[in-house]
């Protein structure tokens, strides 16, 4: 849940991205554009896998770390509380 201050609204319009190469925005598992812009009361989003062209990451993800990153620096008066849930299944 992500809660804002609402004296102090997020104007920057930067992206938020999920996936496992944080060094790039060009593979990812999910993003959310200009994420909490405008936005003056608690939200609460829900990500999931976005299934982009290109894939995730250019190699295997088995033991890769997960990331979360912006393209850029935030300047609104808000935080968030993140929680991951996943499963790992081989398929052979």
């Amino acid at each position: 849940m992500c809660t804002a201050d609402p004296s102090d609204v997020e104007g920057s319009n930067k992206n938020l991205y999920f996936g496992f190469d944080h060094t790039q925005t060009a593979l990812y598992w999910d993003y959310s554009s200009r994420f909490m812009g405008t936005i003056t009361a608690n939200q609460t989003y829900i990500f999931g896998a976005n299934q982009p062209s290109k894939g995730v990451k250019a190699s295997s993800t088995i033991n890769t770390a997960f990331f979360m990153w912006s393209s850029g620096a935030f300047t609104g008066g808000w935080s968030c509380d993140v929680y991951l849930t996943y499963c790992y299944t081989k398929v052979l």
